[in-house]
């Protein structure tokens, strides 16, 4: 990977790190990051991450339709799966160990429009030197599958909630049986839901067009909303797009996308402040982040953060650089 940065790029980094060791409360360290794997290409898209065993990484990419295996301790990748068909893999999430639900469709990176109609789920299984890649079901009726979540387990199957933000909705998928069926539908609270997540109860929503972050409590039966929507935030400033829950809900890591920063959402009481915690909009660090997971390591929690590499929004309007995951110490 290319790890010169421009001189402007690197100021604003240490700049937004003390920001962060100021501005946060308590006792959080101020963070460290380095980058774990970066592409060689230019164009490059990560569209999603999910965790598998022992720290690695899987990576979906949103300008080819292929999965990527990432070591986090050797910073080496692997090209795992091709969905065939397809221009691009955008959501997944992990359903057991080292078993991965994908989702697959044609989406255009110069417009962001997607193809109605195009959109699959698959599953991707990895073993000792082997990869099984199976088609759960397409879904015809979707206009634009995007994130993707674990909703229950239960008698030996597993189902996932998938949002479809050009439907303002959110499917529920038995990824045993394929049966699926919309399970939220709002035209105000989730015009553009394009991320989701579920944490004790409640269903999370971003829109990264609309720029809000709300959530619902919703059915563990069918997933159907059981209380009022809730603003967490609303055109704040943010733009937020892929995010991550704490283990005790207190709060969300989100990423900013074309303002090139992670930030955290205060869960813990009403006024849910926001704080810079990575990067800036000038910055070089993370140019484009498109989610974020969390995991804990040692006496700390890792947030890895994937890149678009500024596709979306250069830095400074010039700056783009091949996609990347980068490690986030908090």
């Amino acid at each position: 990977m290319r790890n010169i940065f421009v001189y402007i790029g690197l100021v604003a980094s240490i700049a937004n790190v003390i920001t962060a060791k100021r501005a946060v409360p308590g006792n959080i360290v101020a963070p460290s990051a380095h980058t774990v794997y970066q592409f060689p290409d230019h164009g490059s898209w990560i569209a999603n991450i999910a965790g598998r065993r022992n720290s690695g990484l899987v990576v979906t990419r949103a300008d080819v339709p292929e999965a990527w295996a990432i070591d986090a301790h050797s910073g080496t990748a692997e090209h795992i799966a091709t969905i065939p068909d397809v221009s691009s893999l955008v959501g997944i999430t992990a359903i057991d160990d080292d078993t991965f639900v994908v989702v697959a469709g044609n989406l255009s990176l110069e417009t962001l429009e997607p193809q109605p109609g195009s959109f699959s789920v698959w599953k991707v299984k990895l073993g000792y030197n082997t990869v099984d890649v199976n088609l759960i079901t397409a879904i015809p009726e979707a206009k634009f599958l995007h994130g993707v979540t674990v909703f229950r387990r239960h008698k030996g199957c597993t189902e996932v909630l998938i949002a479809d933000p050009a439907q303002s909705a959110v499917y529920r998928l038995n990824t045993n049986t394929a049966k699926y069926s919309i399970a939220l539908q709002d035209n105000v609270h989730l015009a553009g839901a394009n991320n989701i997540q579920l944490h004790k109860g409640y269903l999370y929503y971003a829109s990264t067009p609309n720029k809000f972050f709300g959530r619902v409590r919703v059915s563990w039966h069918d997933a159907s909303a059981r209380g009022d929507f809730q603003t967490i935030f609303n055109n704040s400033g943010v733009v937020p797009d892929g995010f991550a829950l704490s283990r005790d809900g207190r709060a969300a890591y989100m990423a900013t996308l074309q303002q090139n920063s992670v930030v955290r959402v205060d869960l813990n009481n009403d006024r849910h402040g926001i704080v810079t915690i990575y990067g800036g909009e000038n910055s070089t660090d993370i140019p484009g982040p498109t989610t974020v997971i969390l995991q804990r390591e040692g006496r700390r929690n890792t947030l890895y953060v994937p890149t678009n590499g500024g596709l979306v929004a250069p830095v400074k309007g010039t700056y783009t650089e091949p996609a990347k995951v980068v490690a986030i110490k908090i």
